[in-house]
């Protein structure tokens, strides 16, 4: 009778278990999503790092602020096109063949976070911040600091 009572158990403790496990890799985590970004700018296929940075703005749901240097800009819902040439020339550095990432930081504070980079291309550091805020289910960047 005690035998089956802990058999019963053990298969209760493995189901949860795996209940619990599906759940978790089924969740993607705010970390994770913020993370994501990082990948895309940093490992995604040259040509291909700032077309996917730019996939994370959505003009028309929040305006991005584009700090490159010394230069502020704002963008606009009808700014698409200056917006995608303003983050490309600002990203330019990321988009090399020896990009070798120096630090990467992901941090999370309830509805924003940022993203930050430091990277070496060319022989040269680049550095840059994203700044992101909660929309709806996933996040979308409403700032980018590139040095």
């Amino acid at each position: 009778m005690q035998t089956r009572f802990v058999l019963y158990a053990l298969v209760a403790t493995a189901m949860v278990g795996g209940f619990a496990f599906v759940a978790d890799a089924l969740v993607t985590s705010d970390e994770e999503h913020l993370t994501a970004i990082a990948e895309q700018l940093t490992e995604a296929e040259r040509g291909e790092r700032v077309e996917g940075v730019l996939r994370w703005m959505d003009l028309s749901r929040e305006p991005v602020r584009l700090e490159h240097g010394e230069r502020v800009r704002r963008f606009r819902e009808d700014d698409d096109h200056r917006l995608a040439e303003g983050v490309h020339d600002a990203l330019a550095g990321f988009d090399a063949e020896d990009l070798e990432v120096v630090q990467r930081s992901v941090r999370v504070d309830g509805e924003r976070g940022t993203v930050a980079i430091r990277a070496r291309a060319r022989g040269e550091l680049h550095d840059v911040t994203l700044h992101v805020v909660r929309s709806g289910q996933g996040w979308l960047i409403e700032r980018v600091q590139a040095s």
